[in-house]
């Protein structure tokens, strides 16, 4: 398998653990695969419109929010060390959004 095709499946095992309902509610849009992770806009948070989820060496997750504006970009906060069904608790803290009904 190449790394190209690790990178897809490790995003499409993360977007399958948030789940398709949570990445409807946040507005998200523009969903890459990164090296080991996803990256992705979101809409409707005054204070992110970034996250980047990455998987770390000790198989946790490493999340970056960060804010867009134009040509610059500024990170907001990190949440690290993270297990999968910790995921959608942290998006709802740093972005003020629901994942779920």
């Amino acid at each position: 398998m190449t790394t190209a095709e690790q990178n897809i499946q490790i995003a499409e095992t993360i977007r399958s653990q948030i789940g398709h309902g949570a990445l409807y509610m946040l507005g998200s849009k523009n969903l890459v695969a990164v090296e080991n992770g996803l990256s992705f806009r979101i809409r409707g948070s005054r204070k992110v419109n970034y996250i980047k989820i990455i998987l770390n060496s000790l198989d946790l997750y490493d999340i970056e929010y960060g804010r867009i504006h134009g040509m610059k970009y500024k990170v907001v906060a990190n949440d690290n060390g993270l297990y999968h069904d910790m995921l959608c608790k942290s998006i709802e803290t740093n972005t003020g959004l629901y994942t779920s009904l």
